[in-house]
C-alpha cells in the first residue's frame, strides 16, 4: 500500500513538473515564433538605409535568373511552400524592396500574418516602347528609368548619343525620335551604366520594297540607287534602253524574267516603278496602258523623273514650271536635308496633290496623287547621288525611304511575324504569326547554328493568326523563320535578345506588389481577427487541465507529508 502511495505521488509530481516546464517554456516559444518578425529581402532592398531595416529573422528571396548568395545573418527563401511553413510561426512579416512574386503573395493570402512593405526600386531602365512615327521615316522611343538623369542611346547606324532629362521627379520618362534604319534587324541600344537593353525595330507591314527601274539610257542616279538598294537587302530590277529594240537588264534578289516587254505579269512582281522621260517614251502605248492599269487596279506606285518636259504625262494635276533658282536645300516634311543642284524646274500642283519634298521656299520638288488604288508621282530631282558622294548618307537614305514608303503598293506577305520590341533571355516571349495559309514549318535559328522548333496554335476567331510562346535560352541574335504550305518564300525576322536588368524585373514586381498591398490594406479587420484568433490558441485546453491536476497533486502531497 505504501509503495502504491509513493507511485501515485511520483506520477502526480512528474505530471506537475512537465506542465510547469511547458508553462515556463511557452514564453520562450512565443518570443521565438510569435513576437519576432520574419523579414524578407527582395530585389532593390539594398536601396533602403540601414536605419530603416527592422529587427527579425532575415531571409533573402532567391532569384534563379540572378543568383546571389545570402550573407551570414540571412537565409535563402526559395519556394512558396517554404514561405508557408515559415510564416505560420510569425505574427509579422516585413517585405523589403520591390516585392514578392505572385506565387508567394498567394501563399500570404491564406495565412493569418500581418504584412508590412518597405518599397524600393533599383536604378536603371524600367520600361521601353518603340512605335513607328511615320512609315519608313522615323521611330518614336519612350524610355522610363530611375537613378541618374542621363541615358546613352546606341543608334542602328552605330553612332551613340545621350538623352538627358530636365525632370526632377522619379521615375523619369523621355521620348525621342530615331531615324528608321533600312537594316531593320539592327537594334536600338539603351545603356544605363553597365546594363544595355536592345530594342528591336518594329517590322513594317510593307516589308522590303521591290523596285523596278526603267531608264532611257544609263544614268548615274540609277547606278547609285541600285547599289544602295542592294546593300540594304532590297530587291530591284533594271531595264536600260541602249538602242532601238535593244535593252540591258539587271536583276537582284528577285525571280529573273525577261524585261523586253513590260507586261502585267512583270509589273505584279514589283511594288513601285521609277521611270524617266526617255524610259516612258521607250514603252509602247500598250505597255503604258498596262502600267496605268496596274496602278489603278492593283496599287502599283509610279515615280516619273522629270527632265526637259519632252514627254506628256497622263496626269494634268502635276505640271512642271520653270524657276530661276538652280540650287537649293531639300525639305522633307519637318526635316531639312542637304543642299543639291536642283536645276531650273519646280512642280505646280492642283488641289489634292501631296507634296513630298520641297525647297526652302516651299516650291514642290517631289509630289504624288492618288490614282485608283495606287499613286502617281513626279519629281524634278535626279541627282540625289550628290548627297552620297558628299558623305551625306543620312539625307540620301531618308529621302528614298520616305518616297518609297509613300508610293509603294501595300505589301501582303504570305507570312508575317509579330514580335515584341524587347525580349529577355530565359523569360517567356509571346509571339504571333500572320499567314493566310497553313504553316508548314516555323523555327528560331540561333546565330545561324542551332534550330529551335516552335509550337503554334491557330486562333479560332481568326484563322490567319497563329500564336505561341518561347523561352530564349541566351542573349544574342536570333532569326525567326516561317514557311507556308504552298509557298516557296520564307518569312524571316531578325530579333535581338537582351539580359533582363534588375531594374526592369523589379518594376514589374513593384507594380504587382503595390496592387496586392493596397487590397490587403482595404481589409485590415480580417487580418487582425486572424492574428487574435491565433493568439488564443497559444495554450491548449489539455495544458490547462494538467496544470490544474498538478496543482491539486502538489496540495495533496503537501497535506500528506504534514500528517
Amino acid at each position: 500500500m505504501k509503495n502504491k502511495k509513493w507511485l501515485t505521488v511520483g506520477l502526480l509530481g512528474g505530471t506537475s513538473l512537465l506542465a510547469l516546464f511547458y508553462v515556463l517554456h511557452l514564453p520562450m516559444q512565443a518570443h521565438e515564433a510569435g513576437s519576432k518578425r520574419l523579414v524578407i529581402f527582395t530585389l532593390c532592398s539594398e536601396q533602403l538605409s540601414d536605419e530603416a531595416l527592422p529587427e527579425g529573422d532575415y531571409y533573402r528571396l532567391y532569384e534563379p535568373l540572378q543568383p546571389e548568395e545570402a550573407s551570414q545573418d540571412e537565409r535563402l527563401l526559395k519556394t512558396p511552400g517554404q514561405l508557408r511553413r515559415l510564416a505560420q510561426h510569425y505574427e509579422e512579416l516585413y517585405v523589403l524592396g520591390s516585392g514578392l512574386p505572385p506565387a508567394f503573395l498567394a501563399v500570404l493570402d491564406s495565412l493569418p500574418v500581418k504584412v508590412q512593405w518597405l518599397p524600393a526600386l533599383c536604378e536603371g531602365v524600367q520600361a521601353v516602347e518603340v512605335t513607328p512615327k511615320y512609315m519608313l521615316d522615323s521611330l518614336q522611343v519612350s524610355v522610363t528609368w530611375t537613378g541618374k538623369p542621363e541615358l546613352s542611346i546606341l543608334l542602328p547606324n552605330g553612332s551613340q548619343t545621350s538623352i538627358k532629362t530636365a525632370a526632377t521627379a522619379q521615375p523619369f520618362k523621355e521620348r525621342f525620335s530615331v531615324a528608321f534604319s533600312p537594316l531593320a534587324w539592327m537594334p536600338i541600344g539603351i545603356v544605363y551604366e553597365s546594363d544595355t537593353l536592345w530594342c528591336n525595330q518594329p517590322q513594317l507591314t510593307r516589308g522590303n520594297v521591290r523596285t523596278l527601274i526603267i531608264e532611257g539610257a544609263p544614268r548615274a542616279e540609277s547606278k547609285f540607287l541600285k547599289s544602295w538598294i542592294k546593300k540594304q537587302g532590297g530587291e530591284y530590277a533594271l531595264r536600260s534602253h541602249m538602242s532601238e529594240g535593244v535593252y540591258a537588264e539587271e536583276w537582284h534578289a528577285s525571280e529573273p524574267m525577261s524585261l523586253q516587254k513590260i507586261t502585267p505579269g512583270v509589273l505584279a512582281h514589283f511594288d513601285w516603278l521609277l521611270i524617266d522621260e526617255a524610259g516612258w517614251q521607250s514603252l509602247s502605248s500598250q505597255e503604258q496602258a498596262w502600267v496605268l492599269s496596274e496602278v489603278k487596279n492593283k496599287g502599283l506606285g509610279v515615280l516619273w523623273i522629270f527632265s526637259e518636259g519632252n514627254t506628256r504625262y497622263p496626269s494634268y494635276r502635276m505640271l512642271p514650271a520653270r524657276v530661276k533658282e538652280v540650287r537649293g536645300t531639300v525639305r522633307l516634311e519637318n526635316h531639312t536635308l542637304g543642299e543639291l543642284p536642283l536645276g531650273g524646274w519646280r512642280i505646280r500642283t492642283a488641289q489634292g496633290v501631296l507634296v513630298l519634298a520641297a525647297d526652302e521656299k516651299g516650291q514642290a520638288l517631289t509630289v504624288c496623287e492618288n490614282y485608283g488604288r495606287g499613286k502617281l508621282a513626279m519629281t524634278t530631282i535626279d541627282n540625289t547621288y550628290s548627297w552620297f558622294l558628299g558623305g551625306n548618307i543620312e539625307s540620301y537614305q531618308r529621302y528614298w525611304l520616305f518616297v518609297a514608303g509613300a508610293l509603294a503598293r501595300p505589301y501582303a506577305p504570305e507570312a508575317l511575324w509579330k514580335l515584341p520590341a524587347v525580349a529577355f533571355a530565359r523569360h517567356r516571349l509571346d509571339f504571333r504569326l500572320y499567314s493566310k495559309q497553313s504553316v508548314r514549318e516555323a523555327y528560331v535559328l540561333e546565330e545561324n547554328t542551332r534550330r529551335y522548333p516552335l509550337n503554334l496554335t491557330r486562333q479560332l476567331s481568326d484563322m490567319t493568326v497563329w500564336q505561341g510562346a518561347w523561352y530564349p535560352p541566351y542573349e544574342g541574335f536570333y532569326q525567326w523563320v516561317a514557311i507556308a504550305d504552298k509557298s516557296t518564300k520564307v518569312a524571316q525576322r531578325g530579333m535581338w535578345i537582351s539580359r533582363m536588368p534588375a531594374s526592369w524585373m523589379a518594376a514589374g514586381r513593384y507594380a504587382y506588389m503595390e496592387q496586392w498591398y493596397q487590397r490587403q490594406a482595404g481589409h485590415p479587420a480580417k487580418t487582425k481577427g486572424a492574428v487574435k484568433k491565433a493568439e488564443n490558441k497559444k495554450i491548449p485546453a489539455w495544458v490547462w487541465a494538467f496544470i490544474a491536476l498538478g496543482a491539486m497533486s502538489a496540495f495533496w502531497l503537501w497535506e500528506r507529508l504534514r500528517t
